[in-house]
């Protein structure tokens, strides 16, 4: 008998086990496409290099090399925006700029500062002159991309997709895995199950209540919006501000762009409840409008727009610490009381295909020397030794 493979969630995690699980030449795959929010399909947008990260902290600095190391994998795979792409980075300091640009050229990644003319003609209205510029190599690419790539490798391999609204795991001894899947009250059976839910995860295993994931969500808010600011370059981050401006996509032929703020983030500890933060308020409107106060008609531009139902509620899954704080690495598990089920989100879509190698990994499937994966992600010293420590 063929065995079968689920997959639940077609986020970046969900997408990218696709691709690896067709490369690896493996058949009868079915994914189950969730009704829960998915921060990668409406915002995947942006590749991250590190540069957002406080590498004078040893765990932020851990994730910005690995993010250094899988920003360029993307580009490579994906056929994205070369490196000549780029983006500006606003910091409160010069200590701070020169921290941040070592860390970039010692990735073998180009950044460096920029003098504040050219930082204004750049960025118009979104100039600052109490900020120090520098040029990034974070960058965006067209909305979508990665997720239409690797859907139609799975459908050219014969992978099944479905939509569902109610996905459980439940125990059973019918079968030797100790679980089956429940799908829309249909019961699937599978040799191996990889549940890539984001903030659905819980929901997901939670009749698995002999096992638990120390995962939080931490929320934000987003507008996309076509008006044109004037920007010449396609993504800014304002770190003192926490502010982010990034020319995302096409939309009806002119440019969508989408804000964020940080001012927002909000830590949400039960995923169970998640339904419940996504409505945005007025008051939050007004909040997020606020937040842009300091740039040149920004803020009035703003009023006109944003609208309670323009605004995205954005969650961000991270995996926590003994004491319940994130540690900005991604999350893979397995269970030793069930065979072939593997749990996993990567915090950052830049990550994606590393979490989704790493748990294929831990799902026991055998892979022939043959059928190794093309293209080996290899990590660092010292990125080996963090990872080993937290997950072996």
């Amino acid at each position: 008998m063929e065995k079968r493979y689920i997959i639940i969630g077609d986020g970046i995690v969900g997408s990218l086990l696709v691709y690896l699980l067709a490369q690896l030449g493996i058949k009868n795959v079915t994914i189950f496409t969730t009704k829960y929010h998915k921060a990668s399909v409406n915002n995947q947008t942006w590749l991250q290099h590190g540069s957002l990260y406080d590498t004078s902290i040893e765990e932020q600095k851990t994730v910005a090399k690995l993010l250094a190391q899988q920003g360029p994998l993307f580009e490579e795979l994906f056929h994205l925006q070369n490196h000549n792409r780029h983006g500006i980075m606003g910091v409160s300091s010069l200590d701070e700029a020169n921290s941040k640009i070592d860390f970039l050229n010692k990735q073998g990644l180009d950044s460096y500062i920029i003098n504040n003319r050219e930082a204004e003609a750049k960025l118009s209205h979104f100039y600052a002159p109490d900020l120090i510029y520098l040029r990034v190599p974070d960058h965006p690419f067209e909305e979508g991309t990665i997720l239409n790539i690797c859907r139609s490798i799975g459908q050219q391999n014969g992978y099944t997709y479905r939509n569902a609204d109610n996905i459980l795991l439940q125990k059973t001894e019918s079968n030797g895995n100790g679980y089956h899947v429940l799908v829309d009250g249909t019961k699937y059976i599978a040799e191996h199950v990889f549940v890539a839910a984001g903030v659905g995860t819980l929901k997901v295993i939670k009749g698995l209540d002999d096992i638990s994931v120390p995962i939080k969500a931490y929320r934000s808010t987003l507008i996309k919006v076509p008006y044109p600011f004037g920007c010449s370059i396609e993504m800014f981050a304002d770190k003192k501000r926490n502010v982010n401006f990034i020319n995302v996509s096409s939309f009806n032929g002119k440019p969508t762009y989408l804000l964020g703020s940080g001012v927002r983030s909000q830590e949400i500890d039960l995923l169970n409840n998640i339904d419940n933060y996504k409505k945005i308020n007025t008051w939050e409107v007004d909040e997020f409008i606020d937040h842009f106060k300091d740039y040149k008609n920004v803020q009035d531009i703003l009023k006109k727009i944003c609208k309670v139902e323009d605004m995205i509620s954005c969650f961000k899954v991270e995996q926590c610490d003994e004491f319940g704080n994130p540690n900005y690495l991604p999350w893979y598990f397995s269970f030793d009381q069930y065979k072939g089920l593997v749990v996993g989100g990567a915090g950052k879509a830049t990550l994606g295909l590393y979490t989704a190698k790493q748990m294929i990994a831990k799902s026991g499937i055998e892979i022939n020397r043959e059928q190794n994966y093309k293209h080996d992600i290899v990590l660092s010293e010292d990125i080996q030794k963090y990872h080993t420590m937290w997950y072996e």
